[in-house]
């Protein structure tokens, strides 16, 4: 299990991903009642929120866009209330540009050829995400468009943490257990 938060547009989202890169699950939802990440407005809440998750789960790591500004804005808040908690802050890694952008070109690649799945089905944060998606050309790689209509959060949320399923990650035993 790893997660993965993103700040966009004045919202913050915090993704779970479990499984491996070839069969991986991930999920968001704005429920922030239930046990899954979730997403909403402001990033006030992003910290206590993510202890309460790593408590809960025990991730490996929780990622996020290295280049981001507001992503690392809340980085010193997020690392000081796992350390108030008793969790380890270095948990808490910020990806390379160079990583985030083979994450995108990686998520994009798994979508297509049907390698990420998702527990839950209906239309949420994600898939808006998803669907309003657009890339922005770096070089000779690109990532995902943060000029777009809608938060694009859940979605380089869930890109960064399937990213980080390849470090080190087995099999989940039961993926749909976590998400349940």
């Amino acid at each position: 299990v790893v997660f993965g938060y993103d700040v966009h547009d004045g919202w913050a989202t915090i993704c779970a991903a479990a499984g491996t890169l070839s069969q991986g699950w991930v999920e968001v939802t704005g429920d922030p009642a239930t046990a899954v990440p979730d997403h909403r407005s402001g990033v006030h809440w992003l910290p206590a929120r993510l202890v309460e998750l790593v408590q809960r789960w025990k991730p490996r790591v929780v990622g996020l866009d290295g280049g981001n500004g507001p992503a690392l804005g809340v980085l010193a808040e997020v690392r000081e209330a796992f350390t108030l908690a008793g969790l380890d802050p270095e948990v808490v890694q910020p990806l390379t540009t160079g990583a985030y952008k083979a994450a995108c070109e990686s998520m994009f690649t798994g979508v297509k050829d049907g390698k990420v799945h998702r527990p839950r089905l209906e239309p949420d944060q994600l898939h808006t995400a998803g669907v309003f998606a657009a890339e922005r050309t770096i070089g000779d790689q690109w990532l995902w468009d943060r000029r777009c209509k809608v938060p694009v959060s859940p979605l380089v949320a869930a890109t960064i943490a399937r990213s980080l399923l390849a470090a080190g990650a087995g099999p989940a035993e039961d993926p749909f257990f976590f998400f349940s």
